[in-house]
C-alpha cells in the first residue's frame, strides 16, 4: 500500500532593496518524493539564487534545521541543490523545507519553501511462493545458455525486470560458475555434460527493488549423467621406474591401462606440471610414455621425473582419481674435465710464499664429487703448490730469475681427481719475470793511485770492474763521478759506460795534493739500485826538477813545498825516537823495580808470583802472614816443647830455650843465610856446660835433633828413659809430607807438638 501526504508548499519571496543590495529565489517553490528507505545522498531539487553584484557572501541553510536533508552550493553560477543526508531516518509523510538564504545584512534575506513526500516502498512478491519447487537437467543436452527456470514475482511499484537480480549460493559449489540469473530467466553457463558429477544442485536467490528484496530456493536435478573412465590399477595408484644414467631416447619406458563402462574414447592428461617433464612423451589416447629421442638422462642436472594423470571420456573428466609414474635415475660415476685452459699467470721473481694465481678454469665433476687438485712432477714443480681445495696456485721455494737452471716459463700439469679414480690434467703456464733486487757490485783492481804532471788525459786510470746479478735491462750500468770531497775531481775526472776512469783535462793544482773520487754506479731496473766506489788520488810534484822561490835578490828553497814535505818527514822521525826511548826507559825502570821486589820475597821465603812483564803489577803475594796472637801461641807451645824436653834430658837452661825462641828471627846481616832458606846455630852459653851444644835448630815449631846430642843416660830414670824413646819416636820420618799434630805424655803431663816438614 503507497500513502501519498500532500505537502503545501508556502513560498515567500522577499526582496528589500533598502539602497544596500538585491536578492531573488527561483525555481521554489517546489514538490518532490523519497522512499522512506533511502540510503542516503539522493538527489531531490536544484535552485537558483539571483543576485546584485553589491550583495555581499550568500549562505543558504534550512531554517529550521533539519539533518535528514542538505544544501550544496554548485560553483559560483547561483546554483543550490537538495539532498538526502549521507545516512538519513526518513518515516512516510509529508516534509516542509524552509529555504533561507542570507549575506548577514539587514534586511536583505530571502526564503521558499520545498515539499517532500516521503512515501513507503513495497517489496516484489513471488507467485510461486519462495519455493521455486524442481526442475530436471539433462547431462548430455543441457548446453550453455539454457534456461532452468523462468522466475515469476509481482512488484506493484517496480517495473519488470527487478533490477536486483542474483544468485546467493549453490550446494554443492560447483568448481567454475555453472548458472546465472539475468533477466528473470535462471541458465547454464556451460554444458552440464561436464559437470554432471554431483546428481543436485539446490540454489538460493534473490530478486528486488533498489529498496527491498525477496529470496527463494530451486532444486535442479541432473539426468543422463555420463559414467568416467577409470584406470586399471585402481584408483590413486602409482608407479616407480628407475633408468640408469646416460639412457637415450627414443624408448618406451611405460603404458598406463584404462576402462570406460561406455566405451568411450579415452584422453589422459598430465597435471603435475614438471618443468623437466618435456624430455617425455605420452601417448593421449593409450597413455603410452617414451623417452623422447634425442635426449639423454643426466642424474647431476635432473634425477627424478614425475608424470600425474588424469583421464577423461571426452564427456566426463574422472575428478576423483589420479595415476602417478615417478622416474627415477640412477648415477653413474663421470669423469671430472676442465672446461678450458687456465689463463695464463705472470709473476715477478720472489722468495717462496707468494700467491702465483687461482685456475679460472676451474675443474668441474658432473657427479658434483669433492675436487682435489695437484701438481705432477716437473723440473720446476717442487718451486709451486697448489691447495687441493681452492686451486690458490703459490711459491713453495725461492724463485730466483737470475738463476741460470731455473726456466724464465713455466708449464706446469695440474691434476683435478674425484677420489674414484677418474681425473683431467690441464697445463697452467707461469711466466716469471725479473726485478731488480740486485745492487751493483764492484771489485775495482786499485782503489788508490798517484798522478803526476805529466798524466795523458782520457787514459784509463782504473776500472771500477762493476757487475750486477740481475738480467735484461736490470743489470745494464750507468756510471758517473759524484760526491767529490775537494774542488779538483770534479774538474778533472769522467768514467766511460763500461767503468774507465780517466781524466778528461790536464791538472793545474799544486804538487802532492790528496783527494778523493766517488764513483757512482746505478743500474737502469725500476727502481733503480746502486752502489759507489771511492777512489784515494795523489797528485805528487816532478820528481827532477826543483823550483825555487825568490825572496827579494835571495833564492829560498824552504819556502817550496819540497822543503816543508821535508821538514815534516824529519819531524815525524824524530818523534818517533823520542817516543820509543820514553817507552824504553819506563820498561827498564819496572823491570829493575820488579827485580828487587823479588829479590826481596826471596830473601823472606815468601813466594811470589809475577807476569812475564815486569813493569805490570805483579799477582798478590801469597804469603801465609799470621797474626799476632797466632805467633804469640805459637811461641807458648815452643817454650812448652822445650821445657818438656829439657826436662827428659835431665838439662834445665831457660838460657837456652830464650836463644832458641829468638833464634828464628836472625838480624839482617845474615841474609846470606836467609836466602840460602836455612839457618844454621849454635847457642853456647859462656862458662856453662847445658848439654846442647851441636844442637841444630830448624826454625820455631821444628824438632831439634836430639840425635846429635849425646845424652847421658845413667843419669835418667827408667821412667824418663821410657818417654825419652817416646819423644824419639815422635819425629817426623822422611817420608811424612804434610803437618802433623802427635800428642805425648812426659813427667806426668800431656803436651801437644806442633810439627812442620824439615
Amino acid at each position: 500500500m503507497c500513502i501519498i501526504v500532500e505537502v503545501v508548499i508556502i513560498f515567500a519571496c522577499i526582496s528589500l532593496v533598502e539602497g544596500s543590495g538585491y536578492m531573488e529565489i527561483g525555481n521554489l517553490p517546489a514538490d518532490v518524493s523519497v522512499f522512506e528507505e533511502d540510503t542516503g545522498s539522493t538527489y531531490l531539487h536544484t535552485f537558483t539564487l539571483f543576485e546584485s553584484s553589491s550583495v555581499g557572501t550568500v549562505s543558504c541553510v534550512f531554517n529550521p534545521a533539519n539533518a535528514d536533508f542538505t544544501i550544496t552550493a554548485d560553483g559560483g553560477g547561483g546554483q543550490y541543490h537538495v539532498s538526502t543526508a549521507a545516512s538519513p531516518s526518513l518515516a512516510a509523510g509529508i516534509v516542509t523545507l524552509t529555504v533561507e538564504c542570507d549575506d548577514n545584512t539587514v534586511a536583505t534575506a530571502v526564503s521558499g519553501t520545498i515539499t517532500v513526500n516521503v512515501t513507503a516502498n513495497t517489496p516484489p512478491v513471488y507467485n510461486t511462493g519462495l519455493e521455486f519447487g524442481t526442475v530436471d537437467v539433462s547431462a548430455k543436452t543441457g548446453k550453455s545458455g539454457h534456461v532452468i527456470l523462468t522466475i515469476d514475482y509481482t512488484d506493484s511499484d517496480t517495473a519488470s525486470p527487478l533490477p536486483h537480480q542474483t544468485i546467493l549460493s549453490t550446494t554443492p559449489a560447483p568448481v567454475t560458475t555453472l548458472f546465472q540469473i539475468q533477466s528473470d530467466h535462471l541458465s547454464l553457463v556451460t554444458d552440464m555434460l561436464a559437470y554432471d558429477d554431483e546428481p543436485t544442485y539446490v540454489i538460493q536467490i534473490e530478486i528486488g527493488d533498489e529498496k527491498t528484496t525477496s529470496t527463494g530456493t530451486v532444486t535442479v536435478n541432473i539426468i543422463d549423467r555420463n559414467t568416467p573412465p577409470e584406470f586399471a590399477l585402481g584408483t590413486n595408484q602409482s608407479v616407480t621406474l628407475t633408468l640408469p644414467e646416460h639412457t637415450r631416447g627414443r624408448l618406451a619406458i611405460y603404458d598406463i591401462d584404462t576402462y570406460d563402462a561406455e566405451g568411450d574414447a579415452i584422453k589422459l592428461t598430465d597435471i603435475y606440471n614438471d618443468p623437466n617433464i618435456g624430455a617425455f612423451d605420452m601417448v593421449e589416447s593409450t597413455g603410452e610414455i617414451f623417452l623422447i629421442g634425442g635426449e639423454v638422462l643426466d642424474y647431476e642436472n635432473i634425477n627424478q621425473y614425475i608424470i600425474q594423470v588424469t583421464i577423461e571420456d571426452y564427456i566426463d573428466v574422472q575428478t576423483t582419481s589420479t595415476f602417478s609414474v615417478t622416474i627415477n635415475v640412477a648415477d653413474i660415476n663421470e669423469q671430472p674435465t676442465y672446461s678450458a685452459t687456465p689463463t695464463a699467470a705472470v709473476i715477478n721473481e720472489s722468495a717462496a710464499g707468494l700467491f702465483v694465481g687461482v685456475l679460472d678454469q676451474q675443474c668441474t665433476d658432473p657427479d658434483n664429487d669433492t675436487i682435489t687438485y695437484s701438481i705432477l712432477f716437473s723440473a720446476e714443480s717442487s718451486y709451486f703448490t697448489i691447495d687441493p681445495t681452492t686451486a690458490n696456485v703459490t711459491l713453495a721455494n725461492d724463485y730466483d730469475y737470475d738463476d741460470a737452471s731455473l726456466a724464465k716459463e713455466v708449464n706446469l700439469t695440474i691434476r683435478c681427481s674425484d677420489g674414484k679414480g677418474l681425473f683431467d690434467d690441464t697445463i697452467y703456464s707461469i711466466t716469471i719475470q725479473d726485478i731488480n733486487d740486485n745492487t751493483p757490485i764492484c771489485n775495482p783492481s786499485v782503489t788508490s793511485f798517484s798522478l803526476t804532471y805529466a798524466q795523458v788525459v782520457n787514459e784509463t786510470l782504473v776500472n771500477v770492474d762493476c757487475t750486477d746479478a740481475d738480467s735484461t735491462v736490470n743489470a745494464e750500468l750507468d756510471y758517473a763521478p759524484i760526491g767529490f770531497t775537494t774542488g779538483y775531481a770534479s774538474q778533472y775526472f769522467q768514467v766511460d759506460s763500461v767503468g774507465n776512469v780517466s781524466t778528461y783535462t790536464d791538472f793545474l793544482m799544486d804538487f802532492n795534493t790528496s783527494f778523493y773520487v766517488t764513483i757512482l754506479i746505478t743500474d737502469r731496473g725500476t727502481p733503480s739500485l746502486s752502489a759507489t766506489v771511492t777512489l784515494t788520488v795523489t797528485y805528487t810534484e816532478r820528481p827532477t826538477i826543483v823550483i825555487y822561490t825568490k825572496v827579494g835578490d835571495t833564492e829560498c828553497f824552504l819556502c817550496t813545498t819540497s822543503a816543508i814535505t821535508l821538514v815534516a818527514v824529519a819531524s815525524l822521525l824524530v818523534f818517533a825516537i823520542v817516543l820509543y826511548l820514553i817507552v824504553l826507559g819506563t820498561l827498564k825502570t819496572c823491570y829493575d823495580c820488579e827485580r828487587r821486589k823479588i829479590r826481596r820475597a826471596l830473601t823472606k821465603k815468601e813466594k811470589r808470583e809475577w807476569r812475564w812483564c815486569g813493569c805490570l803489577r805483579p799477582g798478590e803475594l801469597k804469603s801465609k802472614k799470621r797474626k799476632a796472637r797466632e805467633i804469640q801461641i805459637a811461641q807458648m807451645k815452643d817454650a812448652e816443647y822445650m821445657r818438656a824436653r829439657d826436662a827428659l834430658q835431665g838439662t834445665d837452661d831457660p838460657t837456652l830455650r830464650i836463644k832458641e825462641i829468638i833464634a828464628p828471627n836472625p838480624p839482617k846481616q845474615l841474609g846470606n843465610a836467609r836466602r840460602k832458606g836455612k839457618l844454621k846455630a849454635r847457642f853456647d852459653t859462656p862458662g856453662t856446660s847445658t848439654g846442647t851444644e851441636g844442637i841444630e835448630y830448624m826454625g820455631r815449631d821444628k824438632t831439634p835433633d836430639l840425635r846429635a846430642t849425646p845424652v847421658d843416660s845413667t843419669r835418667l830414670t827408667a821412667s824418663q828413659k821410657e818417654q825419652l824413646e817416646k819423644f824419639k819416636s815422635l819425629k817426623l820420618t822422611s817420608s811424612e809430607r804434610y803437618t802433623t799434630k802427635r800428642t805425648q805424655a812426659a813427667s806426668d803431663m800431656v803436651w801437644t807438638f806442633q810439627g812442620r816438614l824439615k
